[in-house]
């Protein structure tokens, strides 16, 4: 089908008749789509292009649903298609929209909020559900249909049922961008406790290690063995965070956690340092869990990365001063009261929160599988269903192959080369340099997430993840202190860029019943990268008699992932385009 219109602009368009493969085209009634503009019209699976002298040509697929331009709608049949899983989109509507009563293109460069309100409403000055869903996404084509539909529905619980004019629409949009929910603020002040309880024990650990004589691949044991537990509890803790609360499984997991430190603090050997470290696991996935559902409770689709990134300040602010601390500690006090300090401070976290947060879960969810076994049987199945949506499954192995990463080099491998002859740091100094990194990550998690939020959160997964990658093959061939910490601090720019992007995205892009379950899955891949990542570098730096060694080769690991990622999304957006 070719389509001639006049370079100047003219509105009079000869059409030539012909058929797809499915039907006939047929020209519609005009309905005004004069703020949408000529170049960003697109279809589902189809792309206006501009031939030469101007003419633009509409190319359309089978699948393609409308070509618009300018009051002309062309309208294809529909070719039937699966629904994606775990999405609400009908295969049916391009919109997704059950009450969408037409069909229009989405451009794929975003409009504002004027030209996004009066491309919906056309000759009308006000819009309705299905207007305003269309107006968002208009404004918003970079992010999943499914999440403009929730923040349809909540601007739809703010403005109610009426006609909505462009005043009530632009107000209410802002109030939901700008505005964070306060009560995000309880667990980012108790994350600040844990960030530093967590601080203190980074220079406590490669001491105790020491101290039993526990050599590098024992040490990649004891780092890597919290994420195996941590990837066993995920499943429990996301069930139980469904059925009982945020509120009690949070609480809870800090109880566990002060237990294990306790442990910890009483080991002699290697033994009662794995069983501690397993233990802190289980505490770690009921609280990791239960806080990133709280939070994602309290967000919507243009400020979710915003809400999660206080909880990753709020934690790097804690841990800046708790390396420092820990190494003043362990010095002062011991090794073993050190851990104790730490449980202690977890066990008054806990009683303070119970009384203080209040709960989000707005309905239960009572699963049908109750037994661990069977409860993880379904789980895996529904995890399958969700990693056959390509946007959650490129995420979940590009966050497993960071954790692998950020576990052998950053936790594994960084304080046990500090500790060597070349730089020949004690608790103290590993903390301070640790503590130089979480304070570049609280400076530059906030502008990350904004730039998450207003560009799409795997627009920041490039720049992080080559930073990342190729800091952490420089820096064992730092030759002193001031180059190894410029290093350290482009790696921390990446770590605080990756530091709430991947949860933000997962939860754009499942619905909100299977929520919980994507971020489960996100959660444990990341387990799973660190049980990997950690394990490994011990076992290879003692195979290649090299840490430094053992780091590049995690390094470069890291960047070949990044490098695959980048060329999935490319090849996605062309598709999308074409």
């Amino acid at each position: 089908m070719q389509i001639a219109m006049s370079s100047l602009g003219c509105r009079v368009v000869s059409t030539l008749a012909c058929r797809t493969t499915h039907g006939s085209l047929a020209v519609l009634p005009r309905q005004s789509t004069r703020s949408v503009p000529h170049r960003a019209l697109t279809t589902k699976h189809g792309r206006e292009a501009v031939g030469g002298g101007g003419l633009p040509l509409f190319r359309a697929r089978q699948s393609a649903n409308v070509v618009a331009h300018r009051g002309l709608r062309l309208a294809a049949p529909q070719a039937k298609s699966p629904p994606i899983a775990g999405s609400n989109m009908s295969s049916g509507d391009p919109l997704g929209a059950p009450d969408s009563s037409s069909k229009v293109p989405i451009p794929t460069t975003a409009m504002s909020a004027r030209g996004a309100f009066r491309a919906a409403a056309g000759e009308e000055s006000t819009v309705d559900s299905v207007g305003l869903l269309r107006a968002l996404r208009f404004m918003y084509p970079q992010h999943p249909h499914r999440s403009m539909v929730e923040l349809r529905d909540e601007m739809r619980e703010k403005l109610g049922d009426d006609p909505v004019t462009f005043s009530q629409f632009k107000a209410t949009h802002d109030d939901l961008q700008t505005n964070i929910d306060k009560r995000i603020w309880p667990i980012a002040a108790a994350t600040t406790l844990i960030g530093s309880a967590v601080g203190v024990i980074i220079p406590a650990m490669p001491m105790l290690a020491q101290t039993l004589d526990i050599g590098p691949a024992e040490f990649g044991m004891v780092i890597g063995c919290l994420a195996l537990t941590k990837l066993i509890g995920n499943v429990p803790s996301s069930n139980a965070a469904d059925k009982h609360g945020r509120k009690s499984v949070l609480v809870n997991g800090l109880v566990v956690m002060a237990v294990s430190n306790a442990i910890i603090g009483l080991s002699t050997g290697i033994e009662g340092l794995l069983f501690g470290r397993l233990l802190t696991g289980v505490g770690v996935a009921m609280f990791v869990t239960s806080s990133a559902l709280y939070s994602t409770d309290v967000s919507n689709v243009l400020n979710r990365a915003r809400t999660l990134a206080p909880i990753g300040i709020a934690f790097s602010a804690g841990a800046t001063l708790g390396p420092a601390i820990g190494g003043v500690l362990t010095s002062a006090i011991g090794i073993s009261n050190t851990f104790y300090l730490v449980g202690a401070t977890f066990g008054a976290l806990a009683i303070v929160l119970n009384h203080t947060l209040t709960e989000t879960l707005k309905v239960r969810i009572e699963r049908k599988y109750t037994g661990y076994f069977s409860a993880t049987v379904h789980e895996l199945s529904e995890w399958r269903a969700l990693l056959q949506n390509p946007k959650i499954r490129s995420t979940v192995l590009f966050n497993m192959m960071y954790w692998i990463a950020f576990s052998g080099c950053q936790m594994t491998m960084l304080p046990l080369i500090l500790m060597d002859d070349k730089f020949g740091l004690g608790p103290a100094g590993i903390g301070m340099v640790f503590m130089g990194s979480s304070l570049v990550n609280v400076i530059c998690a906030q502008p990350a997430a904004q730039l998450a939020d207003r560009f799409g959160k795997p627009q920041v997964f490039l720049p992080a993840g080559f930073l990342v990658a190729s800091s952490y093959f420089l820096f064992p061939m730092a030759n002193n202190l001031t180059e190894a910490g410029l290093v350290l601090g482009a790696a921390a720019v990446g770590n605080a860029m990756l530091g709430s992007a991947p949860t933000a995205h997962v939860a754009d892009n499942a619905t909100p019943e299977a929520r919980s379950k994507a971020l489960a899955l996100l959660r444990s891949s990341g387990d799973v990268g660190m049980l990997i990542g950690s394990s490994s570098a011990g076992i290879l730096a003692g195979f290649l008699s090299s840490k430094g060694a053992a780091m590049e080769y995690n390094a470069m690991l890291f960047g070949a992932a990044t490098a695959v990622f980048v060329a999935r999304e490319v090849a996605a957006r062309r598709e999308k385009r074409w």
